[in-house]
């Protein structure tokens, strides 16, 4: 895994799913992969977690040739809620984020879960002496401001 990440998804976790997932050419695996983890910057915080959400929920719609030639049109899913089993869980702590405003500051949540590599759940544990509500305002204007790639799909 690379040191600092700009986009939060854990992508061979990511790959590795979607193509067990899917039956589907590599190419379409691709294509989703790309539509899920699209920068959304220019967007608001709320807009960006609605579409990825959605595409969570609904699946990315895929185009490619068939062994035959023939064009197909396919929804490739990134989680089963089918069969819960058949996904990865992945529990990341400390994970060194790089933000993409123009400061591109750098956060590292105390934990991320993630679901066949997507970032569902961030956590962040705070000592017992520290007031609960200021921390929860500190921190969680902190990230929004720094690393709000982080919010798009949680």
């Amino acid at each position: 895994m690379e040191a600092f990440k700009r986009d939060c998804f854990l992508p061979h976790k990511l790959r590795e799913a979607v193509t067990r997932l899917n039956d589907v050419p590599e190419s379409a695996v691709d294509d989703a992969i790309a539509q899920l983890t699209a920068r959304r910057g220019n967007m608001s915080m709320v807009a960006a977690n609605r579409e990825i959400a959605a595409l969570i929920r609904e699946g990315a719609t895929v185009q490619f040739d068939d062994a035959h030639g023939r064009k197909q049109t396919k929804r490739v899913k990134f989680i089963d809620f089918d069969a819960p089993a058949q996904n990865t869980f992945t529990a990341v702590t400390q994970m060194w984020i790089q933000g993409i405003g123009p400061a591109g500051r750098f956060r590292r949540p105390d934990i991320l879960l993630f679901v066949n590599g997507i970032p569902l759940v961030f956590i962040e544990l705070k000592n017992s002496n520290v007031n609960v509500q200021d921390a929860y305002t500190k921190n969680l204007t902190d990230y929004k401001e720094d690393i709000p790639q982080l919010f798009h799909a949680n």
